[in-house]
């Protein structure tokens, strides 16, 4: 039976919250799991806690408890787990959500049957206080597309499809993705998702194995335009964004031996440094260039040749418009 490491980062959690997501752990139906938990919060007091709750709710499986000595964020705080663990998979984990007790179980199973590096899910979505607000985060984020098979970084480059604590990945692959972005170019869920895409096949679970936790303290992943107001933002928040990104792939280890995954990146690049060149200068060679991209993302392409062709007013208007 294979083993699972969980891989959770706390960061000062609801205790309510934080008890419920342990409790779903500890009943997994799935048994060779081990539990290994980093606290980020850079307090002695808060560490003590954490690990007596810890102690009190998990009996059904093995657990370590870490802290960092200083306050190091998300990112750096799942590397180190990912560091640690030594499970023939790794499944992440966030501190205020509630794992469906056949949750691993099922991701295992579906992994090993579609032969796959990484396997996701859906997810429910609940309240503060556990009550459902919908039965699929597919179906309540209209934009999101659940993405899965054979060769699909071109996808994964620009955009991702898996929420980190549904996923299951193969132990190695996620050991050979470090480093994780330390600039937050990619979230360490999306990079784990791209690298995985790049190694081999990506699995999904219709089927909602998470109730995903809505609250004042947290987001549903990304929104859209999230502190984006005016073209200026967008520039600065967005294209520079992507640009790092890209900045970040070509650094890494992926593409190397692998021409097509090589053509994919100087194509993301292209487009990128295209829309960029367009929002410095719009001379004509920019424009045309930038309207040629058309075929490539109709709806984004639209959205930005208004952002940046229309008043300041009217790009302002434009970009609210779109946050809705």
């Amino acid at each position: 039976m294979e083993k699972i490491s969980v891989l959770l980062a706390v960061y000062k959690p609801n205790r309510t919250f934080f008890r419920k997501q342990l409790d779903s752990i500890n009943k997994q139906t799935y048994k060779n799991i081990e539990l290994i938990v980093m606290d980020d919060s850079d307090d002695r007091e808060e560490f003590n806690q954490i690990s007596s709750i810890i102690n009190e709710h998990i009996t059904n499986i093995d657990y370590k408890v870490y802290a960092n000595e200083c306050n190091i964020g998300s990112n750096r705080t799942f590397e180190k787990l990912t560091q640690i663990a030594d499970g023939d998979y790794f499944a992440y984990c966030d501190q205020d959500d509630i794992w469906e007790e056949y949750k691993i179980e099922t991701l295992v199973n579906e992994i090993k049957k579609e032969n796959a590096v990484v396997c996701y899910s859906d997810l429910s979505v609940i309240d503060e206080d556990d009550q459902q607000i919908s039965d699929s985060f597919k179906k309540m984020s209209k934009r999101l597309n659940h993405v899965y098979g054979d060769k699909q970084y071109s996808y994964f480059l620009r955009r991702n499809s898996i929420t980190g604590c549904t996923m299951l990945i193969h132990g190695d692959i996620a050991k050979q993705s470090l480093p994780f972005p330390k600039n937050n170019e990619y979230v360490h869920d999306h990079w784990l998702t791209l690298y995985a895409s790049c190694k081999g096949r990506v699995a999904y679970v219709e089927k909602p194995l998470i109730r995903y936790r809505i609250h004042s303290n947290n987001q549903i992943g990304a929104k859209v335009l999230d502190g984006i107001g005016n073209k200026k933002d967008y520039i600065e928040k967005k294209l520079y964004i992507e640009k790092a990104k890209i900045d970040f792939v070509k650094s890494s280890s992926i593409g190397n031996e692998n021409n097509d995954i090589e053509k994919e990146i100087k194509a993301f690049e292209d487009f990128v440094s295209t829309r960029l060149a367009f929002f410095q200068n719009k001379n004509l060679s920019n424009t045309i260039a930038f309207l040629k991209l058309l075929k490539l993302d109709p709806t984004l392409i639209l959205f930005e040749l208004l952002v940046n062709i229309s008043p300041n007013l009217m790009s302002n208007k434009v970009i609210a418009f779109s946050k809705k």
